[in-house]
């Protein structure tokens, strides 16, 4: 009970707006970014000598894609974090 004491006092200390925007945000651009820089390095090693123009190539005909990676990542931290705090919030009472 106390480490749920501690998580919600954490959670309500930065606020609904950080929780369900911020956070899910800087996650999910972290986890997109990361998968480009994965997704180059396997185009350099299979394309090596112009892995730049296909990789440049490759984001500019599927940029849709990164869009769609970023949106549902962030979708699911969101709503993990809406979760947790429902639960918090209800447990805590």
């Amino acid at each position: 009970m106390r480490d749920g004491n501690n998580r919600y006092a954490y959670m309500q200390s930065k606020g609904k707006t950080y929780l369900f925007v911020i956070q899910p945000l800087l996650a999910s651009g972290a986890a997109t970014l990361t998968f480009l820089g994965v997704q180059y390095l396997f185009m350099w090693i299979e394309y090596s000598p112009f892995a730049n123009e296909v990789f440049v190539k490759a984001l500019t005909s599927g940029w849709y894609l990164i869009v769609l990676l970023l949106i549902f990542i962030y979708s699911v931290i969101a709503i993990i974090n809406v979760i947790s705090w429902a639960y918090y919030k209800r447990k805590l009472r």
